[in-house]
């Protein structure tokens, strides 16, 4: 049980993070409709779609998944029910109707008169510098992930070896939640820098939750308690570890951008 609770706190997050991917998506929509580029508005209508329709029945998912297995008291290896189908039915058919809807809207939305450039097109063109840069944050993912796997193997053993199982779970909890708490103070106390790079962020986390939520149901769902005990507490040091990681090497890299003013992200 206290893991599909987890399981659906991470499900609830990822629709609140990615619901505001929809807003961001349909800004490039309403630009693309006063422009009159045709190929602009059904790409940006379709990724629109998607997203809504992803929102709509993940959010749908993780609630009728959770009181399935609420009913089945959380039995381990319990697939009866789930409620997978029929979710990608309402996905599909959330986005036909939002595409739909969209292309008739869009049909006789106004153009814009001006015929002026675009400040996009003002801006300087670097593709190299943007393979340069996509390059460095790969490496720097590849090193954090390789240091966060070694630091969370070490962390792990020192723990079991000093405390006892129900113990080092509880301070993983602890942890983990005041080290988002930090975060988000982080991010409060930035909010400018954080509001610039905002479609970054909310792809990145969105993307991050989503893969932890089909993880999760995976794991919970085909696996044994034993199994699932010994996975959690290593992710949970695992995020314990990464966190503060993250959060420092992005605070670097963003005064790093900021003083060279690099376009990128901006």
């Amino acid at each position: 049980m206290f893991y599909w609770i987890l399981w659906l706190i991470i499900g609830i997050v990822f629709n609140i993070f990615f619901s505001f991917v929809a807003p961001c998506v349909f800004s490039k929509l309403m630009n693309a409709a006063q422009e009159g580029n045709r190929r602009a508005k059904l790409s940006y209508l379709t990724v629109f779609s998607a997203v809504v329709a992803l929102d709509v029945s993940t959010l749908c998912w993780v609630i009728a998944t959770y009181v399935t297995q609420s009913e089945a008291e959380f039995a381990y290896l319990n697939l009866q029910g789930a409620p997978i189908l029929w979710s990608i039915y309402v996905a599909v058919g959330v986005a036909a109707v939002v595409f739909v809807v969209g292309v008739l809207i869009l049909k006789f939305a106004p153009k814009r008169s001006d015929s002026r450039a675009s400040s996009s097109d003002l801006r300087p063109k670097a593709k190299n510098m943007d393979w340069f840069f996509a390059t460095q944050i790969a490496l720097l993912v590849l090193a954090m992930a390789v240091a966060a796997v070694i630091l969370t193997l070490i962390m792990d053993y020192i723990l079991l070896k000093l405390a006892s199982l129900f113990t080092v779970k509880r301070l993983l909890l602890a942890g983990v939640a005041a080290e988002i708490v930090a975060v988000a103070v982080i991010c409060v106390v930035r909010r400018k820098s954080v509001w610039r790079r905002r479609r970054a962020i909310l792809l990145a986390t969105s993307a991050t939750l989503f893969c932890l939520l089909i993880a999760g149901y995976v794991l919970l769902a085909n696996c044994t308690a034993d199994d699932i005990e010994r996975v959690m507490i290593f992710a949970g040091s695992g995020v314990f570890v990464i966190l503060p990681m993250a959060s420092v090497t992005a605070l670097m890299f963003s005064r790093g951008l900021r003083r060279t003013n690099n376009p990128i992200l901006d």
